[in-house]
């Protein structure tokens, strides 16, 4: 009888005991400093920087907050108020709300459907919303008369944004603060134990062919840990899911000295791979993503001698640089007989584009001569050469011969070809040139618009203004941009620039400092055009979907601790 009441005595100390915890980690704290409180809700107002919805979200959820949705009237007003009395500037602000392509309304921060709204009007609720021209509709709040009421912005417009905060979640900020400290009585972070992080790794290498040898290869690989890590090389051939290890007992040219992977005069055929780096301590093990190294090549120019081409006196023509067979980007130039190289910066009418090819605006009596182009082997973004003197090619000469007398005025006429973009494939973080080009009698004056909204700040024009030069382009550089050309006459053309961009993640994880058998969700976010898919890694191997205590759902990853585990995840 005496063991029975001890048991329960235990079990109801055990209840109590939890209840007291579920109570205490439930209850209602004070918002953090900077942020403002109102019913349940803190709330963060973030003027800078500004961002689009998509990266306004991310950010809100890094903070352990989410991107505001609206639930009431009164907490409408408080907004309204808040915004009156702060922002003087009356800029845009984001929320989590969008409409879908039926036109209906949802909050983005947790998929519930927007029952009430709070736009001026039904008017004004339906009109920009059924603009088919926008790539997407975000409700925002905008300056209007004399409040902040809803209006519509585009899903790339950057803007000030809102955090959202249940005061029940406070407690997990306090969390974000511990560091490998936690839990020891060890104050030097010196003396930290801390699994593998990569650091730094080589980008995409392209090795090529000099005097009979290829260009030394060299990969770095460099990372962080206490104890010291161990490296080691793995590759992969393209379209095989077998890994062998890189090692200098298997290929004499190979050299591993930390990190760092040297190969002496690589194979075309047999080192032409991906690369991964695998970094290990007792603590856990780190996989880095892929390195692609290639072999590069140019061939020589046909040596068939080009037909003589012919152009009328004060027209235009295009000379064609017909570039041998070749596996990699290509750079060109063009020089008339004795070296007398083109330099459109002194003379207005040549035109050399990327797309390698010479364009004479308005052909002169002193054109008459024979023309060479030039090709370099270059490298798209985000890709290096293994050597600093990289192949060219020179090809035979193309003889122009100037024929008509009489001074014609025409044009502009915009080349069918322009405006054009490069590289083909515009991605975010890249420099994007928009070229333009038109033939008529000189001078010509060219200027750039952006149809939809002003230029990207950091854009500037060169070449006569025939280049829109937008250094690290970003994904709401997209849109409409029109080529305007004033001669005798204006002609003017429209390309759409719509940007593309490989997964980045603008919040990388953080190290998590917690409690045994307490259950971690790790939230990881990436931005991409196309959408990114997502793969976790435990200590270098996939988790699937339900592994024993983790479970994975795209962008999140929960872990219940059972014990206290040390372990290095990745994703990629």
């Amino acid at each position: 009888m005496r063991l029975l009441q001890n048991t329960m005595l235990r079990y109801l100390l055990v209840t109590c005991l939890q209840i007291m915890l579920i109570c205490e980690a439930t209850q209602f704290q004070d918002c953090p400093d900077g942020w403002f409180e109102f019913s349940d809700f803190c709330y963060s107002f973030v003027f800078h920087p500004r961002r689009t919805q998509q990266e306004a979200a991310i950010a809100c959820d890094q903070g352990m907050s989410s991107l505001l949705r609206v639930s009431s009237a009164d907490e409408q007003t408080f907004i309204q108020n808040w915004l009156t009395t702060h922002d003087t500037s009356r800029s845009g602000w984001l929320t989590s709300g969008y409409s879908d392509s039926s036109g209906t309304l949802i909050w983005d921060s947790d998929g519930t459907i927007i029952s009430k709204d709070f736009f001026l009007s039904s008017e004004s609720r339906i009109s920009d919303s059924t603009d088919q021209t926008m790539d997407s509709k975000v409700i925002v709040y905008k300056y209007i008369g004399s409040e902040f009421t809803w209006s519509w912005g585009k899903l790339t417009d950057a803007m000030s944004y809102i955090c959202q905060m249940n005061r029940a979640d406070v407690w997990k900020l306090d969390q974000l603060k511990r560091d490998f400290s936690y839990g020891t009585n060890i104050t030097d972070p010196n003396l930290w134990e801390t699994g593998p992080n990569i650091t730094y790794l080589s980008p995409d290498t392209v090795f090529y062919r000099v005097d009979g040898q290829t260009t030394k290869v060299i990969l770095d690989c460099v990372a962080t840990g206490n104890p010291r890590p161990t490296f080691k090389w793995f590759k992969r051939r393209a379209n095989q899911n077998v890994e062998e290890e890189v090692t200098s007992a298997t290929n004499s040219r190979v050299t591993i000295t930390s990190g760092r992977l040297v190969i002496i005069n690589p194979d075309p055929f047999t080192d032409s791979s991906w690369y991964s780096c695998v970094v290990s301590n007792k603590l856990g093990t780190a996989v880095s993503r892929y390195i692609e190294l290639s072999f590069g090549y140019i061939d020589q120019f046909s040596n068939v001698q080009q037909s003589e081409v012919q152009a009328t006196m004060y027209m235009g023509k295009e000379l064609t640089c017909h570039a041998p067979p070749h596996n990699t980007e290509l750079s060109y130039n063009w020089f008339k007989s004795e070296y007398n190289f083109i330099r459109p910066e002194f003379n207005a009418q040549y035109f050399l584009s990327r797309d390698g090819n010479l364009y004479i605006s308005e052909v002169q009596a002193s054109d008459q001569d024979d023309y060479f182009c030039m090709v370099f082997m270059s490298v798209h973004n985000g890709q290096v050469l293994s050597g600093n003197q990289p192949p060219s090619r020179m090809s035979l000469s193309t003889k122009l011969k100037v024929v008509g007398e009489n001074a014609n005025t025409y044009g502009p006429d915009i080349h069918n070809k322009f405006p054009q973009v490069f590289p083909d494939v515009p991605m975010a973080g890249a420099d994007v040139f928009l070229e333009c080009l038109a033939y008529g009698r000189l001078p010509l004056k060219y200027s750039w618009v952006r149809d939809d909204q002003p230029l990207n700040p950091k854009s500037y024009l060169k070449d006569h203004n025939r280049v829109l030069v937008i250094p690290s382009a970003r994904l709401e550089d997209s849109g409409s941009y029109t080529c305007a050309v004033q001669g005798y006459s204006m002609s003017n053309k429209t390309l759409q620039l719509r940007m593309k961009a490989q997964p980045v993640f603008p919040f990388p994880l953080q190290n998590q400092h917690v409690d045994a058998g307490s259950r971690l969700t790790w939230t990881c976010h990436a931005l991409g055009v196309p959408p990114p898919v997502y793969t976790w890694y435990k200590n270098g191997v996939r988790l699937s979907a339900e592994q024993g205590s983790t479970t994975v759902s795209s962008t999140k990853l929960t872990y219940r601790l059972c014990l206290s585990p040390v372990f290095t995840f990745k994703l990629f």
